[in-house]
């Protein structure tokens, strides 16, 4: 566990934003969401402390889950189909990622989902899309 001021997250979030592409809870407490943090936008997004809002709009799943995805390509006519290809590595293209802030609850999630898509279940494309996600989780105590 790490701890800082509240005073320097910031500077933090802003020279991590040099390398990942950092994503902190931002908006109002009836229309929260994870927007980009950058040296560009730091003026404008404003983190949202875990008590200031109720659950985020859009459920941070999204960062390693997609909506729609290739999973296989078919090859065929009337009489046969064959699988002709499967996700790889070099099909989803994806940056690093930092999750911040996240509350408990939502790296639950999270982790029930790694349980399940990366043990028994395996999925490449969520493998693929995990590996480059981190999370920073806040405590909801006060």
């Amino acid at each position: 566990m790490f701890k800082f001021k509240a005073s320097d997250l910031p500077e933090i979030l802003t020279r991590w934003s040099a390398r990942y592409s950092v994503f902190v809870p931002s908006g109002s407490p009836d229309n929260a969401q994870m927007r980009i943090w950058s040296r560009r936008t730091r003026k404008e997004v404003r983190f949202m402390e875990p008590d200031e809002y109720t659950n985020l709009i859009v459920a941070p799943k999204g960062f390693v889950f997609g909506e729609r995805e290739e999973l296989f390509r078919w090859e065929g006519n009337e009489k046969t189909c064959t699988a002709i290809s499967a996700p790889s590595s070099s099909s989803l293209q994806e940056e690093d990622k930092i999750l911040f802030g996240l509350r408990p609850c939502d790296t639950y999630g999270l982790a029930y989902m790694d349980r399940f898509f990366l043990g028994e279940h395996h999925d490449i494309n969520y493998h693929l899309r995990r590996q480059h996600v981190f999370i920073v989780a806040v405590n909801c105590l006060i």
